[in-house]
């Protein structure tokens, strides 16, 4: 199994996160850190799947893929656009953007996925 470690993001109800991050650190998590409705950590192949099959309170296990900085909807687009999407799914699959906004010059949410599923699909 690979030693590689992800970053990882993992939901969980609120204010719950320091339970969540007692689990993460039993299942062999690194780099542990409490946010707000969930924890960030790192963690290797054996971490992901144990946290996935034995936590009792993570709603979610969210891989990070991509990250950049977007204070326009035009930055927005083209880092969306940038991003080799056909290494994580081809053209015949179906995708669904959810934006979560928080101290963001975009201020509509849906029009925050609207943006990112055209720099997607274009």
């Amino acid at each position: 199994m690979s030693d590689t470690p992800f970053p990882l993001f993992c939901t969980s109800p609120l204010h719950l996160e320091d339970l969540v991050k007692k689990e993460l650190n039993s299942f062999g998590a690194r780099d542990i850190h409490l946010t707000r409705a969930g924890v960030s950590c790192t963690g290797d192949l054996l971490c992901i799947y144990t946290t996935c099959l034995c936590s009792r309170i993570i709603s979610r296990v969210l891989l990070k893929t991509v990250s950049f900085s977007a204070a326009s909807e035009k930055e927005l687009y083209r880092g969306a656009f940038s991003v080799p999407w056909f290494d994580y799914f081809s053209n015949r699959c179906s995708i669904l953007v959810h934006s979560d906004l928080r101290s963001s010059n975009i201020t509509h949410s849906h029009y925050a996925s609207q943006v990112v599923k055209d720099g997607i699909v274009d």
